[in-house]
């Protein structure tokens, strides 16, 4: 049939040829009734059988697209019924496909965003008219002269939940190169086919290429199906971490991992914003609603084009001049507060995850700062003056988080205080989804980076790639940072988190400190191996970190690798001297027994910056090395302010300990107890009740701390004592044996002597001997020794021997209480222990 005839006796007029597709031809004409121009679809239907299943798809086809009535929908006029063809009267679109605008345009990242942003919203509006387009891609999207966007061609979509013929016959239809993998299977398809689809047009519009690779037909169909899809990193590493996250969630093969069209739109929103807010030069404060703000496709004009080109040589040549003088930036110390959470009227409490979330997103970005050098926060409580922290912590920043959320929705902020803080220097603030912890993480990430001025996505954090393992991230990562959970549970379910995303660099401090902290309860150096091949494994990206330089030299310093360590200071000296860099070294000289130099070094580190860190660890020295009345007075500052710093607590506990006042000890540990679930400090605890004669809650504490740390032979040991002075002699017995037999073969120095203590205890004088003996080779640190030798000798029946090293470990510091216990009964003939032991309370020597 000629093209005349089919518009004859209609008020069409054919103007010309557009375009052919499978079903049809596409005119454009002119409507005389309303003197506009239309597009004409013009739907061939054979004359042959099967043209009454044709007519009623096309029927089908035509009512479906009448439905559809929203700004980026291509509207249908009418429908006109013509011998064997209908004719679809539709909107025409003046301008070209977005299959051609990608060819000819240059587009940046804002402008692609803010197309797929249109697009989306027409699918998203297709979709709540019970409608699935099934046919997404670029050919199928019109890009008007005055910059609208329009999805066209309808011809294969459906209504979900309808009864209709071309249901199962959805996998013939479309391009399957667009195809979701169901739909390639012939399965039902629903919305989050639309969404793959969308996912693939959104890929190429960014990348520039099919999200599955180049190949085409079948070995493209292969890898869609398999869920092949590009490393995008790889493609645009600078590209927004949550766009990369969405993007892999939409291109998902499994349909219920995917987004909805209204997640797709929130996050392009929250994208193209915060990406206006990284390019803008001044901080400002994002609108509280930004969903209906980007509705622009502007592109760089030529005189644009040449300005940007010379804004990046000016910064080339400022960066190769700063380079070429060595220019010091001042080093911004920044004081991160809890985050500040609540929720409205009658709404749940918000929840711990949204604490992690805000947290761990902040510090993260702070600690990957070349010029910003993050303050402890955790030694602070939320509601302190925050003028005394900047007095008492030398903050030069102070960074304050803080949400209110409704039902679904949280209103995010974050500000920046200077030294005076009345001061706001800036503030950044926007709405968004309630539980959406990656885009919240996102957020606050690029608020961060905004607010300390640090360019570049290579300073930020990285992102978990699915929802469920950044929900167990943050789980994981407020029992360690807020509950101080330090067990072997919360290690292993650390390493299995990098196993499964060894990019995930946040987890790498959390395994070190986990490590550590079971390395110094148990005296494993498996510990330290492992923490040694974790980081030997790490990513290159992480490599080339400072929180990655910190953690190799903390692990040297452990070690005992001075070598390493020394060379590994070199390396961080380009980050020049700072209160880190300071505090560093003083652990470093204060390991390889440098006293007098890690006095100076945490000294300075306090000089350039006070710092409550600087100054426990000043303590630490000092009380590690007999000078108590020194730690003792650090303590006591540290106890007064700052009472909520648990480590302060605990060594106060610990010289309490040492001293005899058991009940200052006990107190203090309860508080440490409450906040960490630490085997040495259940120890320590149980401890001061054995030697305040609280045998019940002593065998507690110390099979709590047995149940923490069962492969530490001082918390077995002391376990042991307990069941004995608890007149479970049977059981002490079976647990005296069970450490020889656990440790038997250990070189260890205290296993060494632990071991020695137990034959002594069984009556095994001759062995408890030679394991004295030989624990005497291994260190020069004899307090511990004394003690041990103390116990060994008088069960042996050498009690000169055993007085001998009772005065020693006297004069070294110890306490008489520490022998008021049965096993030094034998003493008490000699004078000089009788008249120490009459001195106590409740003495041991009654005649």
């Amino acid at each position: 049939m000629q093209v005349d005839e089919c518009f004859s006796n209609t008020y069409l007029e054919p103007i010309r040829h557009i375009a052919s597709g499978g079903m049809g031809d596409i005119f454009l004409a002119k409507d005389t009734r309303l003197n506009r121009q239309v597009a004409v679809k013009r739907i061939r239907l054979p004359t042959a059988l099967g043209q009454d299943q044709n007519r009623t798809q096309a029927l089908y086809e035509a009512r479906l697209m009448a439905k559809a009535n929203h700004p980026n929908i291509v509207q249908l006029y009418d429908i006109v019924e013509f011998d064997s063809e209908l004719l679809l009267v539709l909107e025409y679109v003046e301008g070209q496909t977005l299959a051609k605008h990608m060819r000819q345009k240059l587009l940046t990242l804002n402008d692609k965003l803010a197309l797929l942003e249109k697009i989306t919203r027409g699918i998203h509006y297709l979709h709540q008219q019970s409608l699935v387009h099934c046919d997404i891609k670029p050919s199928n999207i019109l890009i008007s002269d005055s910059g609208k966007v329009k999805i066209s061609d309808f011809g294969i979509a459906n209504i979900l939940h309808g009864q209709n013929q071309v249901h199962d016959k959805l996998s013939s239809y479309g391009s399957t190169s667009s195809m979701s993998p169901e739909q390639l299977e012939g399965k039902q398809v629903g919305y989050t086919s639309d969404v793959f689809s969308l996912g693939v047009l959104a890929f190429e519009l960014i990348f520039g290429c099919h999200p599955f690779g180049d190949e085409k037909g079948e070995q493209l169909t292969k890898r869609i199906r398999a869920g092949l899809c590009r490393d995008m990193d790889s493609l645009l590493p600078k590209l927004p971490e949550e766009l990369v996250l969405l993007l892999r969630k939409m291109l998902h093969r499994s349909p219920v991992k995917r987004p909805s069209c209204k997640e797709v739109i929130n996050v392009l929103i929250r994208t193209i914003t915060l990406l206006e807010v990284s390019n803008s030069d001044d901080t400002a404060s994002l609108p509280v609603n930004v969903l209906e703000k980007h509705n622009r496709s502007q592109h760089l004009s030529k005189p644009l084009l040449i300005g940007t080109m010379l804004c990046v040589l000016f910064i080339i040549i400022g960066y190769m001049g700063k380079q070429y003088f060595n220019v010091d930036e001042e080093v911004n110390y920044t004081l991160v507060l809890e985050p500040k959470v609540s929720a409205g009227s009658g709404e749940p409490n918000v929840s711990n995850l949204l604490l992690a979330t805000i947290d761990s997103a902040v510090r993260q970005t702070v600690m990957r700062s070349p010029n910003a050098e993050l303050i402890d926060h955790g030694e602070y409580i939320n509601n302190r003056d925050i003028s005394s922290l900047i007095a008492i912590t030398g903050a030069s920043t102070v960074l304050v988080p803080e949400v209110r959320c409704e039902a679904t929705q949280c209103n995010v902020r974050l500000s920046r205080l200077g030294t005076d803080k009345r001061v706001v220097l800036g503030e950044l603030g926007t709405d968004v989804q309630r539980e959406d912890y990656l885009a919240i993480s996102s957020i606050y990430q690029t608020f961060t980076a905004k607010l300390l001025g640090i360019s570049g996505r290579s300073n930020s954090p990285k992102h978990a790639a699915d929802p469920e393992f950044y929900e167990e991230y943050l789980a994981l990562y407020h029992d360690v940072n807020f509950k101080g959970n330090y067990s072997r549970y919360h290690l292993d379910k650390t390493l299995k988190l990098i196993e499964q995303d060894p990019n995930y660099y946040a987890l790498y401090k959390i395994a070190r400190h986990l490590f550590l902290e079971l390395y110094h309860a148990e005296k494993k150096d498996m510990y330290l191996s492992d923490l040694k091949a974790l980081l030997d494994n790490a990513p290159a990206g992480y490599k080339a970190s400072k929180p990655y330089l910190v953690d190799m030299i903390v692990y040297s310093i452990e070690s005992g690798d001075e070598s390493l360590a020394t060379e590994l200071f070199e390396r961080f000296s380009v980050y020049g001297e700072t209160a880190e860099s300071l505090h560093l070294n003083g652990y470093f000289a204060y390991r390889f027994h440098r006293i007098e130099e890690a006095i100076n070094m945490y000294s300075k580190a306090m000089a350039l910056k006070p710092s409550l860190k600087s100054k426990y660890s000043l303590a630490v020295v000092y009380y590690d090395h007999g000078q108590f009345e020194l730690a003792q007075s650090l303590l006591d500052e540290i106890v007064t302010a700052f009472p909520w710093y648990i480590d302060g607590r605990a060594l106060s506990a610990d010289l309490s300990m040492l001293r005899g006042n058991f009940n200052a000890a006990i107190s203090n540990y309860l508080v440490v107890v409450e906040h960490h679930e630490n085997a040495v400090d259940y120890n320590n605890l149980s401890l001061a009740y054995m030697l305040s004669s609280q045998y019940p809650e002593a065998l507690e504490a110390a099979f709590k701390a047995k149940n923490l740390a069962p492969k530490n032979s001082s918390i077995r040991l002391n376990y042991a004592d307990l069941l004995f002075l608890s007149s479970q002699y049977q059981l002490a017995q079976d647990e005296y044996k069970s450490i020889i037999n656990a440790f038997r073969d250990s070189t260890d120095y205290i296993d060494t002597l632990n071991l020695g203590q137990a034959f002594a205890h069984l009556n095994q004088h001759q062995e408890a001997l030679e394991k004295l003996h030989l624990a005497v080779k291994l260190t020069t640190d004899k307090l511990q020794y004394y003690y041990a030798a103390t116990l060994i000798f008088t069960l042996s029946g050498e009690s000169k021997s055993g007085l001998i090293n009772f005065n020693a470990a006297i004069d070294g510091g110890y306490s008489p209480v520490w022998f008021n216990l049965p096993w030094f009964q034998p003493l008490c003939k000699h004078p000089t222990f009788n008249t120490l032991n009459l001195s106590l309370d409740k003495p041991i020597c009654k005649f």
